[in-house]
């Protein structure tokens, strides 16, 4: 997380809330990679719309303003019907895989 401290210092530096808030986050969106990426193979734009607008809510609770503006990317193509390029999704599916991992090594830490 990239900031991790901005959103440590967002719940008072409650160390059993952020674990709360990140266990929530890693059980209800631990599969969205995969979610995105078959809703785009599938051109599944409402899909990718409503996962890409839901998780792009969560994920700028930790104040990751890069991931966010990708997902809004997608979120913006898909909700007009627009199918977005590869290499967003691809660069998008990255970052909240580097984050999951992040956030995975924080909750086991």
């Amino acid at each position: 997380m990239k900031h991790y401290q901005q959103f440590l210092d967002s719940l008072d530096n409650d160390l059993d809330m952020v674990n709360i808030i990140l266990s929530m986050y890693k059980e209800e969106h631990s599969d969205d990679i995969e979610k995105i990426k078959s809703y785009y193979n599938n051109k599944d734009l409402d899909g990718l719309f409503h996962v890409t607008h839901s998780l792009k809510g969560v994920i700028s609770n930790f104040f990751e303003e890069e991931i966010c503006d990708l997902l809004e990317q997608i979120e913006t193509k898909s909700k007009t019907g627009d199918t977005p390029d590869e290499t967003l999704i691809l660069s998008a599916c990255e970052e909240i895989n580097k984050l999951n991992s992040d956030i995975n090594s924080r909750i086991n830490a």
